[in-house]
């Protein structure tokens, strides 16, 4: 995948209310959440993005200064800047990778492919993706691991328009639906709603997490939209509830959340 291209496809916008280098670091967290960049593989450096981009060197490096003051990238001598998922930030791009976030805890994610169809849109999809009914989608469904040990049961939607030739090595062992997704259409999470409620686990989720049927687990029904505010991906995440725990942190200002081992 081309880096520079995937991020210069949505080029900063100089007469947008938000600075030149806060549009350029919204976008390469979208691509970290994506995961269409692998940890052993630099960002693009700053020349390029400079290049690419008709940015002056100040705003891209102000831009780069501030994810790794965050720890979202970090830089190696001689080597460019790397992405990396912080265990204590919850942001767009920790909260929807996996594998950023198992590895974030000394872990090693895979997934375990378990269907990928072509399916007609239900109401339900139908709605989420904004799309009519009976149109095509992929369906993936997936066990996600860490430490080859079952930690959710994840079915996903989307539309073949977006990838209208998906494989089972994008989305399997260490593959990322969004990098496939990006890959295809140019396409990145910029923003998820998410809704949360408690349920039991019915006979397939069960036996794919290797637990009882009936177990208490929490599903997370996710709608992924991009940085136009159109959805493009939604899937159901059942997490079994051992493993399913979140820490408000509510103050005057608000109330944010994040997730934890």
């Amino acid at each position: 995948m081309d880096l520079l291209a995937l991020v210069a496809s949505t080029p900063p916008d100089p007469s947008a209310p938000t600075p030149l280098y806060r549009q350029l670091k919204e976008r390469l967290l979208q691509v970290i959440a994506a995961r269409a960049v692998d940890p052993a593989q630099p960002l693009p450096s700053e020349a390029e993005l400079c290049r690419e981009l008709g940015l002056s060197r100040g705003t891209v490096r102000r831009c780069f200064d501030e994810l790794a003051r965050e720890g979202r990238v970090v830089r190696r001598r001689g080597l460019g800047t790397f992405a990396c998922w912080p265990e204590d930030t919850e942001d767009i791009s920790t909260a929807l990778n996996f594998s950023g976030q198992v590895r974030s805890m000394g872990e090693e994610p895979s997934s375990v492919l378990l269907e990928l169809a072509l399916v007609d849109a239900k109401e339900r999809e139908a709605r989420l993706l904004q799309v009519a009914e009976g149109t095509p989608l992929w369906r993936i469904v997936r066990v996600r691991r860490a430490n080859n040990i079952p930690q959710q049961y994840v079915t996903a939607w989307v539309p073949q328009d977006l990838v209208p030739q998906m494989e089972r090595s994008q989305v399997e062992g260490a593959g990322s639906l969004y990098a496939a997704i990006a890959s295809s259409s140019g396409k990145l999470p910029a923003r998820a709603l998410e809704a949360y409620e408690a349920c039991t686990l019915v006979t397939g989720e069960a036996k794919a997490l290797g637990l009882k049927t009936g177990a208490a687990a929490l599903k997370c029904v996710r709608q992924t939209l991009d940085q136009g505010g159109l959805p493009f991906e939604t899937s159901v995440i059942v997490t079994p509830a051992a493993q399913a725990r979140f820490v408000l942190d509510v103050t005057a200002e608000g109330t944010a959340y994040r997730r934890t081992p």
